[in-house]
Order: C-alpha cells, then sequence, then structure tokens
C-alpha cells in the first residue's frame, strides 16, 4: 500500500504538471481519498492493540509519530480538496506542501527489510561487497523521486502563475 501511494502521487503530480492545473479529476481525488482511509483504518488499527502506549512507551514510538503525522495532514488535504474552492495560488502552495508529507509514507518500507533477513543471509557471499551500494542507490532513487515531485510541482505552479518582474535597480 505504501509503495502504491508513493506511485500514485508521482503519477498524479505528472498529470498535474502535463494539465497545468492542480485540480485532478474525481477518479483521482478517489484514489487520494481511498489511500487516506487505508492509512487511517491502520492507524486506528494500531492505536487499539497498543492502547494508550501507541504514542508514549511503544518500541516504535517515533514511527508511531510520524505515521500519526502523515495521516492527520492527509486528513487534512483531503479536507482541504473537499471544502476549500480551488482558486488561489496560495491555497495550491498550502496543498503542495500537505501533499509532500504524504511521501514521507515510503520511508516506512525500511521497517519491512527486517523480514528479508533470512534472504540477506542466503545470498551474503554474493553481495556482501555490493550491500553498501545497493542501499545508498536506494536511498538516492528515494531522494531523487521526493524532489522531483517537488520541483515539478514548483515549476508547473511557476509556469501556470509567473511572478512580477524584478526591477532591475536593487
Amino acid at each position: 500500500v505504501i509503495l502504491a501511494n508513493a506511485v500514485f502521487i508521482g503519477v498524479q503530480t505528472d498529470l498535474e504538471a502535463q494539465l497545468g492545473t492542480f485540480d485532478t479529476s474525481t477518479a483521482m481525488r478517489a484514489v487520494s481519498a481511498t489511500f487516506t482511509v487505508i492509512f487511517l483504518i491502520e492507524l486506528l488499527f494500531r492505536m487499539a492493540a497498543e492502547g494508550l502506549s501507541f504514542l508514549w512507551s511503544s518500541p516504535s514510538v517515533i514511527w508511531n509519530w510520524i505515521d500519526l503525522l502523515i495521516v492527520l495532514s492527509s486528513l487534512l488535504e483531503l479536507g482541504t480538496t473537499i471544502f476549500i474552492s480551488v482558486g488561489s495560488v496560495g491555497q495550491f502552495r498550502i496543498l503542495r506542501i500537505i501533499r509532500i508529507t504524504r511521501l514521507l509514507k515510503v520511508v516506512r518500507i525500511t521497517r519491512i527489510i527486517r523480514f528479508i533477513r533470512a534472504l540477506r543471509t542466503m545470498v551474503h557471499q554474493l553481495i556482501s561487497t555490493l550491500r553498501s551500494l545497493m542501499w545508498a542507490m536506494i536511498v538516492l532513487a528515494l531522494i531523487i523521486y521526493v524532489f522531483a515531485i517537488l520541483m515539478t510541482q514548483t515549476f508547473t505552479e511557476y509556469l501556470r502563475d509567473p511572478p512580477e518582474q524584478m526591477p532591475q535597480n536593487l
């Protein structure tokens, strides 16, 4: 679900850049809302399972706070797209900032890696020298992906609504 959400955000950003608008189709909004609901349900299940220790004394308290921040920002984005008429550039900037916080969900993939430990043990002799390079490339690809989305949204907004001419004599 995390990877699917990250790919969806990339596709949505590309579509917005091609169309030159932040107003996406009803289907795109429905998919975005579906991801928000899925992440909200996951968070609520984990809160119910762990009780009061979820945010204070859980072994993964930092991840729980990050997940809470992501779900709250996704709910804020969903509410903003539903209740605010998209007319001004300032509102688009707020939506873009909130949308970028959803990419933090991709960082949660590092929690899944611990289940691949047995596989890594089997092929340790083959990849022992390349392991550091592989992780560096994954982190680099993740960073490039996040900044590509950020820059695409920024340039799309600039091309759609360029700033006023700067005076030559400062």
